[in-house]
């Protein structure tokens, strides 16, 4: 598996199926355009759509709610999990047999693991597009889908 950052096309397939709206800044807060996993053949690519911290939801369940974006060339879809100390639970996803959930799990635990690197990857294509100080997903969604 490798971090990668995400093409136009991907991004476009991303918000198209994600929808995320201009009034409801939840819709797109947490919301990766930038970075993503991908598995060794780039079959797969796996970004974060979502997230909810067990603080800010304020239940004696202690685990953080995340959806996932699954790109494959037949199509888009979510991956729910629950994280607990290190450990994903996928909660909800579409039948797919081609993908396991121990796969599944392994990208989300990637894609976690590489926060040092997403970062300095998405720091630098920021800097090559002149957008420092910008909220990268919040200027691509502005551009590029709610013209």
């Amino acid at each position: 598996m490798k971090i990668m950052i995400l093409n136009d096309k991907q991004r476009e397939r991303i918000v198209k199926f994600v929808k995320p709206c201009k009034k409801d800044y939840y819709s797109y807060q947490n919301l990766d355009l930038s970075t993503a996993v991908c598995d060794e053949k780039g079959r797969y690519v796996l970004t974060r759509a979502y997230y909810l911290s067990s603080a800010i939801r304020r239940t004696d369940e202690n685990y953080d709610e995340y959806r996932y974006v699954l790109l494959t060339k037949l199509g888009v879809y979510y991956v729910d999990c629950r994280e607990t100390v290190g450990k994903y639970c996928i909660t909800n996803r579409p039948f797919f047999p081609w993908i396991s959930n121990g796969r599944l799990r392994e990208m989300i635990q990637y894609y976690s693991a590489g926060f040092s690197e997403r970062r300095k990857l998405k720091k630098q294509m920021v800097h090559e597009m002149n957008l420092e100080g910008e909220n990268f997903t919040q200027w691509y969604l502005e551009k590029n889908y709610w013209k």
